[in-house]
């Protein structure tokens, strides 16, 4: 059974991946069926994928990490053979899918892609789901994270080792997206050349939200664009869910939920008996309701939303003067849509300095954390933290929570609870709770004292 490149390349892709995010290999080799004028040294292999009838592959002693793929002609279906985590231990760079011959699928070495979480224990290629778009709002002005977002939008401030943005962006690894598109607004250039340096697989499309007039606009802007299941996704929060579950989603729509004690400046979501969502309120004025929506919706017919938010413009349906998503929502619960909700254990808000600092805690502590990996004598290291190869420590004690991003210079210093941006230079200080920003430059100096029996000195 022959398939086209193009239909296989996304399919193999993203079940190859999810085996390399559940066996925890940092880098896997896709390699084929020994095609022809297909060459790779044993010790290249990680991974061998081959038609269930393909008898050519050759005895590899050297090599004995292999993971085996058949492909099962009569369902379509890719189904991995007796592989374990140890057989995964060490593995070589990722590949992509090069071609494909009669006598199975060709996998050839090329550049890195994304990792997927959590594979199916076989993944078909006439999957029922179809790929979706995922929308990503970022357009406001981040008026709460000044003076950073003087010179920075609010997705790109920096915790646990890399911006909000790319932290949400990883989320999807497990999807089978097809095109993320940004909206855009003060300083959007930043957010395009961020995702085209260190996402440079993603598809994706920018729109600029010239009038800030609510989400409504915002995610319209991206119309033309969007046939099928979407997602929407606000960057100023990160969440922990497992998105695999949409393959199988029964439900019209889909809301992220987390019970919090003040509702009052989020929107909340109403659940029947039946277990579906009945009414969306944005920003409620007292707490009888503490379901907070946190900023994630999936959509399974994305063009019926927007005929939502035209309903909801043509008759100028606002809520505090803005256009709330959650008004074009409930338009359509009124007209019968089954909307579920999806509780999240994890909803880190990074709207706020405080709230960027808890962030920041809260990925060192679950994962972010490379304090094993940093050899520099002289300085004291309490895990966890995160600081960037490049960075130079001297005589300073770092930690615990600390982010130190790349070329940044910390001399004589204690600094814990806080975030240091690129190229930031700190001598003679004692920080806690603190953010730096990029390129900032801190000094303070050591004090002399002499101080008699029974003395008590402070400092504001």
């Amino acid at each position: 059974m022959v398939f086209s490149s193009d239909q296989l390349r996304r399919h193999l892709e993203q079940y190859l991946a999810a085996v390399r995010e559940q066996y925890q290999v940092e880098r896997a080799i896709l390699f084929g069926s020994y095609a022809k004028g297909t060459q790779r040294e044993d010790s290249d292999i990680d991974l061998i994928i081959v038609s269930p009838d393909f008898r050519g592959v050759p005895k590899l002693e050297r090599h004995q990490r292999l993971g085996w793929i058949a492909w099962n002609a009569d369902t379509d279906y890719l189904e991995p053979l007796g592989f374990t985590p140890e057989e995964y231990a060490n593995a070589g760079p990722l590949g992509l899918l090069g071609e494909v011959k009669d006598t199975g699928v060709v996998v050839y070495e090329a550049e890195p892609t994304v990792a997927v979480h959590e594979p199916s224990p076989a993944y078909t290629v006439e999957r029922k789901t179809q790929s979706m778009k995922v929308v990503i709002p970022l357009a406001g002005f981040g008026t709460r994270l000044r003076p950073h977002t003087f010179t920075k939008p609010k997705p790109l401030i920096n915790v646990a080792g890399k911006p909000v943005l790319g932290h949400v962006l990883d989320m999807f690894n497990n999807l089978p997206v097809d095109e993320f598109i940004f909206i855009t607004g003060y300083l959007g250039d930043q957010i395009e050349q961020y995702v085209t340096q260190k996402y440079p697989h993603l598809k994706a499309r920018y729109f600029e939200q010239k009038e800030l007039n609510g989400q409504s606009t915002a995610v319209y802007l991206a119309k033309d664009y969007l046939e099928g299941p979407m997602l929407i996704v606000f960057v100023d929060t990160i969440v922990e869910t497992d998105l695999s579950m949409l393959k199988d989603e029964k439900a019209d729509a889909v809301a992220w939920v987390k019970p919090v004690e003040d509702p009052r400046r989020f929107g909340v979501a109403l659940v029947g008996p039946d277990g579906y969502v009945t009414r969306l309120i944005e920003k409620p004025s007292d707490m009888t309701n503490n379901l907070v929506v946190v900023g994630f919706y999936y959509l399974k017919d994305s063009q019926a939303f927007m005929r939502a938010i035209e309903e909801q413009l043509a008759r100028n349906i606002k809520t505090k003067n803005e256009y709330f998503l959650a008004d074009a929502l409930q338009l359509m619960l009124d007209k019968g849509m089954k909307m579920r909700v999806q509780p999240v254990e994890v909803w880190e808000d990074c709207g706020k300095p405080e709230t960027v600092l808890h962030t920041n805690q809260y990925l060192l502590d679950h994962g972010h954390d490379n304090s094993a990996e940093i050899k520099m004598e002289g300085n004291i290291i309490i895990p966890p933290v995160n600081i960037d190869p490049s960075a130079k420590l001297a005589h300073s004690v770092v930690g615990p929570h600390v982010t130190i991003a790349a070329n940044c210079v910390v001399e004589d210093s204690i600094i814990r609870d806080s975030i240091i941006d690129r190229g930031a230079t700190i001598h003679n200080a004692v920080l806690t709770q603190s953010l730096i920003g990029q390129d900032a430059r801190l000094n303070g100096k050591f004090r002399t004292f002499n101080i008699g029996d029974s003395s008590e000195v402070g400092f504001e």
